[in-house]
């Protein structure tokens, strides 16, 4: 008997296998080692929570829902100050930062910050800047489809004749992106795409030919990475931009969707795997691997409360993730920003025909024995025999330091009819899975 261990999350009746705050890397035999992901250390502290990064003129600028920071090294200074809420969204050119947030447009310029009306469309929701022009979505002659683009270089300034709509459907707008020299318009129930023209009147016209039948539920879930960009589709399922919209969202992670409130989504690298995290207001943050298309969950604290990231950004060649504990941090470390990380993982059912079958051992090997905790680390496993009770925590050693690729084992674990196991880690200490053996 082999019980296959966890490569992704699947939770719900069918299977329960999860992994969390744990990825896996599957090698050509199905096998392969499974990462704990990186913690956050704090870089900054801004001192309230933290929701939106952008880079200009050279400097990292941080965005909560009350005030702008420039962050000068690890020197934070007040550039602003905004009247938003935690759905702030920003895009920047080289000399300004548009900011859009609780239906008001700001710009700010290094220095100070400052609203400015975006002509005849009101009430904006989101903010693109490409070839030159900020364009900002929002509403216009009683319809919520129109966008409209500033001045060229001055994001302060807008003509009020200066506006267009998405025309292909007659559905709102509620994200926009720049991606690959276009403009992508998020609408409720379709996509579309405009590039840049150069008309004289408005230099932005319609691609026909590009557009996508298939809605977007919240603009704040729209991500960019990998040649590619991702969003929730209206009927909760995530997408992945290609000649059609692609599917990219398993049949448990849209059932789990559809229950939960939505907060927000980014993109970030760890450990050489590229993610895509939508990030749910209550409970663990899903997170697609884009490097091998499965989807894990990541959690902050013992109970796998929200991951307190909000947003990630490449600059200076490292990656900063603003949070909700008021920080900007980098990554490292085995905990996020001094809480706990518990790195779970559930199996695989296992059965074998209704019939009684004996649970030998389950050895799995680590690759830890790095740092010290003052003690040596622990593992522990408990086992399910109905998919609801579990047996007591069974503790072994993880390897104190200097002890590399420790075996973790357990044995006698008697016999059952359907079984599934969990291990979880929470002692600050690497807890690479190298391998294993169940039986």
């Amino acid at each position: 008997m082999l019980i296959p261990f966890a490569r992704q999350s699947k939770p719900g009746a069918h299977s329960g296998e999860r992994l969390i705050n744990w990825f896996h890397q599957p090698d050509s035999n199905g096998g392969g080692p499974t990462f704990g992901r990186s913690g956050l250390v704090e870089y900054v502290d801004i001192g309230e929570p933290v929701y939106a990064q952008v880079e200009m003129g050279g400097n990292l600028y941080a965005i909560s829902a009350k005030s702008v920071w420039k962050l000068t090294g690890e020197t934070a200074t007040k550039v602003g100050t905004i009247n938003g809420t935690s759905d702030v969204r920003a895009a920047a050119s080289f000399t300004q930062i548009a900011i859009v947030t609780n239906g008001t447009y700001y710009v700010c310029d290094g220095t100070t910050t400052t609203s400015y009306s975006t002509g005849s469309v009101t009430a904006p929701i989101d903010v693109a800047f490409l070839r030159g022009y900020f364009a900002v979505i929002g509403a216009a002659s009683g319809r919520s489809d129109a966008y409209t683009i500033s001045s060229l270089d001055d994001g302060t300034t807008f003509n009020a004749l200066d506006y267009v709509f998405a025309e292909s459907a007659p559905d709102g707008l509620n994200g926009i992106i720049a991606y690959r020299n276009e403009l992508v318009l998020f609408g409720a129930k379709t996509i579309e795409f405009h590039y840049f023209s150069g008309a004289a009147d408005f230099p932005f016209a319609p691609n026909t030919g590009a557009k996508l039948e298939r809605g977007c539920l919240d603009g704040a879930t729209i991500a960019a990475d990998d040649n590619s960009f991702f969003w929730l589709g209206d009927d909760n399922i995530v997408y992945r931009n290609g000649g059609a919209p692609q599917v990219v969202s398993s049949f448990e992670v849209a059932e789990d969707i559809k229950g939960r409130v939505v907060d927000r989504a980014f993109t970030f690298t760890d450990r050489g795997h590229k993610f895509y995290a939508l990030r749910m207001e209550i409970g663990t943050t899903w997170v697609l691997d884009i490097t091998n298309g499965l989807w894990v969950e990541f959690s902050t604290g013992e109970l796998h409360e929200p991951w307190i990231a909000t947003s990630a950004f490449l600059f200076g060649g490292a990656l900063y993730f603003t949070t909700t504990t008021g920080k900007v941090c980098t990554q490292g470390g085995y905990n996020d920003d001094g809480d706990v990380i518990r790195a779970e993982m559930v199996s695989q059912p296992v059965e074998q025909g209704g019939e009684y079958f004996a649970i030998n051992k389950i050895h799995m090997n680590f690759d830890t024995g790095n740092e010290s905790i003052g003690r040596t680390p622990q593992v522990a496993l408990a086992l399910t025999r109905d998919g609801r009770t579990w047996t007591s925590d069974k503790w072994r050693p993880l390897g104190a330091i200097g002890e590399y690729l420790k075996r973790a084992a357990w044995h006698g674990l008697g016999s059952s009819k359907w079984v599934q196991a969990r291990v979880w880690i929470t002692d600050e200490v690497k807890r690479d899975l190298i391998g294993g053996t169940y039986g």
